[in-house]
């Protein structure tokens, strides 16, 4: 299912129901969109749709197009040695259920490599693993969501003008002040301590504007020459609103050190600035900033750099930004039309996924229990819960994924030879149920402490006797005991490691990426 936009008549939208597909290309990865943020942003990439390519990100017949948003996708299906199954990634997707990407793995996770998609910034191409992102936390992936993409380009802009010296000014006026890109700018701004920040608004918006608490001065637009305009100043356009623009221009006029356009949430108050004083208006174009900074710094010290900054600035966010999440397309339809109306609740960020409402849920119980075949299986199967959208029961440890032992602890002393080193083990999780296909057996259990659901199969050493294992979730560790046997084997996550506990030994494990697992739907 896609949310197609008309590009020439934004107000025109339709939705696409295509075929998730079964089958892959070489080394394409199969994403379900868990989430999406959308925000006013999104409005400017649409009003920036011809001019900066947005619209070939994700390209389909005219006059539509479809509209990038920020969002979380988890791999559902790999051709692609380096992207396994099971894996979160954020990055740049279309508003719909599902995205293939032809992807070239990374140390961050990967980018897309696509023909269409050659000629843009890498920063736009890249989808980096959750899990090595230092400013993600679960329990602000809502906050996350909304900031995590205009978040850059409120780092660059502030590195950009500290670069220059603010041109020389010592006030910067912030249009559009509510917006989140502004907020995250003036956080950055007011992080310097050098720097006087103005935000611009409107009356509506003002009370909410005055909360945030990072301007050193609120003016709403009708006020704007208020202003004083002997102060040397910079002005970082958000809104797009040529008016508003213009009048800056003429009320500071050659006191006005810098023009920077970045943004339209103004989106249907353009056109022409030709002939206002001052300095000519120049959109700042992120990626270009990105590369130099890159390339100047190293990508993991600009990535580390902007981490940092931002889990600063979520935490600030908890004191102003709610999360509101919805799920549908009439949801998504109708947070799309109240953004692009101006209608939206600074206040509020809205996470949308698609999905949810329009295809049927497929819960644990609707899959068949799994078995080892009779003799074990020789190639892994596909994964049994590909299909399964039923959230992770609470308290359970996301333990999802292909894993491999590289190290073996026996009484205390590192084992470099034990026969366990280099095996292989995935783990499905869905509800409470949770499978592990490994050693040529699967067993398939609910967590739920009863012997009932618990696995019914046969032992992994002659793939004959039958064993009865309960299995539970208890703080984190997911915990298997042997009916009739004193005996417990454990899983726990400890950082990026999974540790397995059995009989006489313990195992840690990492997550593996030369093992793809393809399935089946």
């Amino acid at each position: 299912m896609h949310f197609d936009v008309d590009r020439h008549e934004f107000s025109h939208v339709r939705l696409v129901d295509d075929e998730r597909p079964t089958e892959l290309a070489a080394d394409q990865v199969l994403l379900d969109i868990e989430s999406f943020a959308f925000t006013s942003n999104n409005i400017t990439y649409a009003v920036a749709g011809d001019m900066l390519d947005y619209w070939g990100f994700f390209p389909t017949d005219g006059p539509w197009g479809r509209v990038p948003v920020m969002g979380i996708g988890r791999v559902s299906m790999s051709a692609n040695v380096g992207v396994a199954v099971g894996d979160r990634y954020f990055g740049f997707f279309p508003m719909a259920d599902h995205h293939v990407v032809d992807a070239s793995p990374n140390s961050e996770g990967f980018v897309d490599r696509a023909p269409h998609r050659a000629q843009h910034a890498a920063t736009y191409r890249s989808f980096n693993r959750l899990e090595h992102d230092p400013a993600y936390t679960p329990d602000l992936e809502g906050q996350y969501l909304v900031v995590r993409g205009l978040y850059v380009t409120s780092f660059l802009v502030d590195d950009f003008l500290s670069e220059a010296e603010c041109f020389g000014a010592s006030s910067v006026i912030v249009t559009s002040a509510s917006s989140r890109t502004s907020i995250a700018l003036a956080h950055r701004l007011r992080a310097r301590g050098d720097t006087f920040v103005v935000g611009l608004t409107s009356a509506r918006h003002r009370s909410f504007v005055e909360s945030v608490g990072l301007y050193g001065q609120i003016v709403t637009y009708d006020n704007l020459e208020s202003l004083d305009a002997a102060q040397p100043s910079v002005v970082v356009d958000m809104s797009g609103n040529v008016d508003v623009l213009g009048r800056i221009h003429r009320h500071f006029g050659d006191q006005l050190r810098y023009s920077c356009r970045v943004g339209a949430t103004h989106w249907n108050a353009g056109g022409s600035l030709a002939g206002v004083p001052g300095p000519t208006p120049t959109f700042f174009f992120a990626p270009d900033q990105v590369k130099r900074r890159s390339h100047e710094w190293g990508r993991d010290e600009f990535e580390h750099r902007v981490g940092v900054a931002l889990r600063e600035f979520l935490e600030h966010s908890r004191s102003w930004m709610t999360i509101e999440q919805a799920a549908g397309t009439s949801a998504v339809e109708r947070v799309y039309r109240s953004t692009l109306a101006g209608e939206s609740d600074p206040a509020v960020g809205h996470i949308l996924t698609m999905s949810a409402g329009d295809r049927a849920a497929v819960m644990a119980d609707d899959i068949p229990v799994a078995h080892t075949p009779e003799g074990g299986w020789t190639d892994m199967p596909a994964p049994f819960l590909s299909t399964c959208t039923e959230p992770l029961v609470a308290g359970a440890p996301d333990l999802r994924g292909t894993w491999k032992v590289v190290s073996v602890d026996v009484g205390g002393t590192t084992d470099a030879t034990h026969v366990a080193i280099g095996k292989l083990q995935r783990i499905e999780q869905a509800g409470d149920r949770l499978i592990v296909t490994a050693g040529r057996i699967v067993h398939d259990m609910r967590c739920d402490g009863t012997e009932e659901r618990a696995v019914h199969d046969v032992a992994e050493f002659d793939l004959t006797t039958p064993i009865h294992v309960v299995a539970t979730y208890d703080n984190d560790v997911h915990v298997l005991r042997p009916v009739g046997l004193p005996i417990e084997v454990t899983r726990r996550l400890d950082g990026d490691q999974l540790v397995w506990t059995y009989v006489g030994f313990t195992a840690r494990l990492d997550r593996v990426a030369d093992q793809p697992l393809v399935s089946s739907e």
